[in-house]
């Protein structure tokens, strides 16, 4: 693929949810830090499936959440796994963040947010 694309996120979903808590939060976190992991469904393309899982584990909770998300090169041309992996995290943890905060605030866990990435349905090559 060229150095120039323009791939656009066409679907979002949850795919699963697991949070254990393990004792009562007592405000001692003062930032969440996550691990994420990108996987990318094999395939030639303009058209590719990619899915996020974020993982959160500290004193008072564990927590996993995997979202997937289909992806699109709206130029037409073959998205490369190499590039679909870089762009996974900064157009789907936008979408992921509410979900993780409702499930934090459900929890009883108010004060906590995953580090802040702006919303975006697509990255161009030039941005």
């Amino acid at each position: 693929m060229k150095d120039n694309y323009h791939i656009q996120l066409n679907n979002f979903e949850l795919q699963a949810m697991n949070f254990m808590k393990k004792k009562k939060y007592n405000n001692e976190i003062s930032k969440l830090e996550p691990n994420y992991k990108v996987l990318i469904k094999k395939g030639d393309g303009s058209i590719k499936e990619g899915i996020l899982v974020v993982t959160l584990e500290n004193d008072f909770f564990d927590m996993k959440v995997i979202v997937k998300g289909q992806f699109e090169n709206i130029n037409g041309e073959n998205i490369e796994n190499e590039t679909l992996s870089k762009l996974i995290v900064p157009l789907l943890l936008p979408l992921t963040r509410p979900i993780i905060h409702n499930q934090l605030i459900q929890s009883g866990i108010n004060d906590l947010l995953l580090p802040t990435i702006d919303i975006q349905r697509y990255i161009n090559s030039n941005d």
